[in-house]
């Protein structure tokens, strides 16, 4: 496979977080037939016999292989639309083969993101208490500052499961354009557990993640 699902997510993240998006080969040149977009030197976008293309690789097809990878799901939907708007900003807005082709595959994204959710959640509660993010009553800051400090096997799989949650957030903030400042702040806890999860390998010291639950979540 020629396209790198982790580090396309990574990627997406890191231009989210910081705010702005770096295209280092757009022009204001017109759109070719396929209508191609390079918003990095590692992503080649192309539309053609209606469908869509990343790096010659079939979008549709994408989507059906990695049906349950919620943090590629979630930065391919984030990148089509980057997609699309480009295209559209260089007097593609008439394409509605085009238009409809890229909303269809967000669409199906969007299903299936949503089936996650309800299935693996059954609702994920976020909230902001001074500063700190809290996932169902649990603090993210502290549980990676202890992952840091004891990376457990146990820790990490519980860190990526957070990880997890964090990504279906940011994939029902998506629809709503007012909750663009809560989408910067996951982004941002999501860029933190990321870099915990590459630089600290784990050991079989245990990690009590319990300990970071809120005390009327310990108490019921």
């Amino acid at each position: 496979m020629s396209i790198d699902l982790k580090r396309l997510s990574r990627l997406r993240v890191s231009r989210t977080s910081s705010g702005k998006t770096e295209r280092s080969n757009e022009t204001d040149l017109p759109l070719d037939h396929q209508l191609t977009f390079n918003p990095d030197p590692n992503q080649e976008w192309r539309y053609r016999s209606n469908h869509v293309f990343i790096n010659d690789e079939d979008v549709n097809e994408l989507i059906n292989d990695n049906p349950r990878d919620i943090s590629f799901l979630s930065s391919l939907t984030i990148s089509l639309d980057e997609y699309k708007n480009f295209v559209w900003s260089r007097g593609g807005k008439r394409n509605t083969k085009f238009t409809a082709s890229v909303e269809g595959l967000q669409c199906k994204i969007a299903g299936r993101l949503g089936s996650i959710y309800d299935e693996m959640c059954g609702g994920v509660r976020c909230e902001l208490d001074d500063e700190a993010l809290w996932i169902n009553n649990v603090n993210v800051k502290a549980v990676v500052a202890l992952y840091k400090m004891r990376p457990t096997s146990q820790a990490r799989e519980y860190l990526k499961g957070l990880r997890m949650k964090l990504f279906l957030i940011i994939a029902r903030t998506n629809s709503n354009p007012r909750s663009n400042g809560m989408e910067n702040i996951v982004q941002h806890y999501i860029g933190e557990i990321d870099g915990a999860l590459e630089f600290y390998a784990p050991t079989n010291t245990p990690l009590l993640v319990a300990d970071n639950r809120r005390e009327s979540e310990r108490a019921s």
